[in-house]
């Protein structure tokens, strides 16, 4: 028995001479640990006390190859440490691009700030006149260029190529302008393009927006839907009594207040109702009754277009040395079964109440007939020469 475990002993020894230590320590451990052959096709069974040698022995074997390798890593010198990446600098934010006060004697831009203002475009940017309207803030006069902001402000063709032409000159001023000119170039420009707006359009920009409705009803009774219509419109709805029956609509377009008073009337006459306007008061009358002659808003020929087509008003229109009983009889086929005419002799004018889309086809019979030679002629006092 002392035979093998000196064999063993001598097994262990060889391996550590035949690796030279560069074998692994799990590789040495184990082939201490592998068991002696007893001859060919035999395994001997060690004693507790061979078993302990053995152990023994492959902790040596362990040691010894962790010995060796420090030993190695010794000689080849500390690893060098890695470089931390260098770090990314960070970006400032542009400056706000400080607010310039128009200059004296000069009509002031009209700037609207609504919440949530896209940022100005890069001055490398070179921007086509359409999409200034985009990039820049939402509150620059830019927005002329959409098409949508300019029929609401009712622009005429020559007031559309100019506002073109400006901001074509702008965008490319921007492109060279730096961070520290872009200031004077916006407001230089703003100036500009107020100056091609009438007096009225730049009043209307300082309006807030029209709300947009959208009508889907169903069944929907009158009462409900005119209180609806008045809470949306800004109005106060006064009424005795509400129409009778339902309301059915429904339409994926949106109106402004004016149009959908026009939708509502024009399905209201069919029941003898209508809706009239009154500065903030929106009435519900039952024509069974007639027309209130006090409450029927009266409009000049200019202010037709603000007005729904199935909107009752009264319009003054001057005969301009017409005849007073041709132009009425003329112009009586053209109103409806609520509409009245009042000639007004001495002042050479006629009173017409009708809906407005009769007043506009009255309004151009009138401007087509010729002057009467006979006419009589509204009196004007003769001015006096005062010293």
């Amino acid at each position: 028995m002392a035979t093998v475990v000196v064999r063993y002993a001598l097994r262990v020894l060889l391996v550590l001479i035949l690796g030279g230590g560069c074998l692994s320590g799990r590789a040495l451990a184990q082939a201490a640990a592998s068991p002696a052959t007893a001859g060919p096709g035999r395994t001997a069974k060690a004693t507790p006390a061979e078993a302990a040698a053995a152990k023994a022995a492959a902790r040596a074997a362990r040691i010894a190859a962790a010995q060796e390798a420090a030993a190695k890593r010794a000689a080849l010198g500390p690893r060098p440490a890695l470089a931390a990446p260098a770090a990314v600098p960070a970006v400032a934010a542009p400056a706000a691009t400080p607010a310039v006060a128009a200059p004296a004697g000069k009509t002031p831009s009209v700037i609207i700030a609504p919440p949530g203002a896209s940022p100005m475009a890069s001055p490398g940017l070179a921007l086509d006149p359409g999409a200034a309207a985009t990039t820049e803030n939402e509150s620059s006069l830019a927005r002329l260029a959409q098409p949508a902001f300019a029929e609401q402000l009712k622009l005429t063709d020559a007031q559309r190529v100019k506002i073109t032409a400006i901001l074509t000159e702008r965008a490319q001023s921007l492109a060279k302008a730096g961070l520290a000119g872009r200031a004077k170039v916006v407001d230089e420009y703003e100036q500009k393009l107020s100056d091609v707006l009438t007096a009225e359009q730049r009043a209307t920009l300082v309006k807030p927006p029209e709300p947009r409705l959208r009508f889907n009803f169903r069944f929907q009774r009158w009462i409900d839907v005119l209180e609806w219509f008045a809470k949306e419109a800004d109005l106060s709805l006064v009424l005795d009594s509400p129409p009778p029956g339902t309301f059915n609509y429904s339409d994926t377009r949106e109106y402004t207040p004016l149009e959908a008073i026009d939708l509502l009337n024009g399905v209201l006459l069919t029941k003898g109702f209508t809706l009239l306007r009154r500065e903030r008061m929106l009435l519900v009358i039952n024509l069974a009754d007639g027309l209130p002659e006090g409450l029927i808003p009266r409009v000049t020929v200019e202010e037709l277009d603000k007005r729904g087509k199935f909107e009752f008003v009264s319009v003054l229109f001057p005969l301009v040395g017409r005849n007073t009983t041709e132009v009425i009889t003329e112009i009586k086929p053209l109103l409806g079964p609520y509409g009245k005419v009042t000639p007004l002799p001495v002042s050479a004018q006629i009173l017409v109440t009708d809906t407005a889309g009769v007043m506009r086809a009255v309004g151009a019979v009138i401007q087509s007939m010729p002057p009467s030679p006979n006419a009589p002629v509204a009196p004007y006092e003769v001015p006096q020469l005062v010293v």
